[in-house]
């Protein structure tokens, strides 16, 4: 017996084969009423042993929940559907972490916008690492209240992942909990401190120096975003609308240029900053590692954003 979300009931019959049980007269017509096409996920939750609930994912999505393939470790980036966590503001600058929930595993994970979609990021990494998945297992998430999600896995062979066994590296989770806090901190100090100035990447008042159309300032380089100084921005007259900005990168040989986009939002006390997009691609073309420091100079005349010099980060001095 079928019993489908929207209260309908279908007689299915089973069929043996190879060793293997097929659902067989009856099947079409759960295929037919849900709408099923190839692809679609389709999860039987057993009421009974001859009974199950079924709930079917239309274009990834059924109600509160949505499902996903585990990437490759490279994909760094999981996209929550907009009906499931709406777009209502600009994630990336408000430092959003989640709560997954995993059986009674918990893991925090960070919720930033990249090219104009809402996705898992910084944390999705650890959970996947403590908990060994394999790419292309099935992610099933249902979203909560706020920012709380369940998930379950499943493995290649269709059935739930029992990760009950599995202790997690306290340790590991600590020292990822650590690193949260820790950008929180520097956020809130700088943007009390310094309402002008960007919150994790901040720029370092005593270090800026001006000769004529030229500003110099140092960052240590954020993970996740570079918010440009609100003088630089003003040099640049991002007011007058967003464009591109030339880069230069002459820390390294041979000197690189490129352009690179550029985003604003909205202040907590009101008005505008500026940012760069694609923070992290930018990092791997000028070499930059986090924590790093970097020095830069924007040439108003030129407008031309240059990296002059990284300083790499040692934690052996800090």
């Amino acid at each position: 017996m079928i019993h489908t979300e929207d209260g309908r009931e279908f007689n299915v019959c089973l069929s043996r084969a190879k060793g293997k049980l097929f659902l067989f007269h009856g099947w079409s017509n759960v295929v037919e009423h849900l709408s099923l096409t190839k692809g679609c996920l389709v999860i039987f939750n057993p009421v009974s042993s001859t009974t199950f609930k079924l709930t079917s994912y239309v274009d990834g999505v059924s109600r509160g929940s949505f499902w996903t393939y585990l990437l490759p470790p490279s994909s760094l980036f999981y996209v929550i559907p907009e009906s499931i966590l709406p777009k209502v503001y600009e994630y990336s600058s408000n430092d959003v972490i989640s709560t997954v929930m995993l059986g009674n595993k918990i893991f925090n994970v960070a919720i930033e916008t990249s090219n104009g979609k809402v996705g898992f990021t910084a944390g999705f990494d650890v959970m996947v690492s403590m908990l060994h998945l394999k790419v292309d297992c099935i992610l099933l998430f249902t979203k909560g209240f706020g920012n709380f999600f369940l998930l379950k896995v499943f493995g290649q062979n269709g059935l739930e992942v029992d990760f009950s066994h599995v202790d997690i590296e306290v340790v590991s989770l600590i020292s990822f909990i650590y690193k949260l806090l820790y950008v929180n901190v520097i956020q809130f100090i700088c943007l009390n401190l310094q309402p002008e100035v960007a919150p994790f990447d901040a720029e370092n008042e005593d270090e800026v120096q001006i000769h004529a159309s030229v500003r110099r300032f140092r960052r240590m380089a954020g993970e996740r975003y570079f918010r440009i100084p609100d003088p630089v921005s003003r040099m640049a007259r991002l007011h007058e609308g967003l464009k591109d900005i030339t880069v230069r990168l002459m820390h390294i040989e041979p000197p690189k240029q490129f352009t690179n986009g550029t985003r604003r939002e909205k202040k907590t006390g009101g008005g505008w900053r500026y940012a760069l997009t694609g923070w992290r691609k930018f990092m791997k073309a000028a070499r930059i590692n986090v924590l790093d420091t970097v020095h830069y100079s924007f040439d108003e005349n030129e407008q031309v954003l240059s990296v002059e010099r990284v300083e790499p980060y040692d934690s052996r001095t800090n």
